[in-house]
């Protein structure tokens, strides 16, 4: 497979979540293109795009779970 497919891919996925209105739906599309971005990253060796992906997935993890109210944050 060509490594650059996975970019595109992550990059349609992205475009698709920020399209989103309710937030819920948001974060999980977003979680999922940065997901694809972590291992668009690794294929590569792109450590920025890995460490993107990876604060985005724990920024947009945190924020699902505060909306859930599995954190309660009070």
């Amino acid at each position: 497979m060509n490594s650059h497919i996975l970019g595109y891919i992550a990059l349609i996925i992205s475009i698709y979540a920020v399209s989103q209105v309710e937030m819920k739906v948001f974060r999980w599309w977003h979680l999922i293109a940065s997901l694809t971005y972590i291992a668009y990253g690794i294929f590569i060796s792109a450590f920025p795009i890995l460490i993107g992906g990876l604060l985005f997935s724990c920024i947009h993890s945190y924020q699902l779970l505060k909306l859930y109210n599995i954190i309660n944050t009070k």
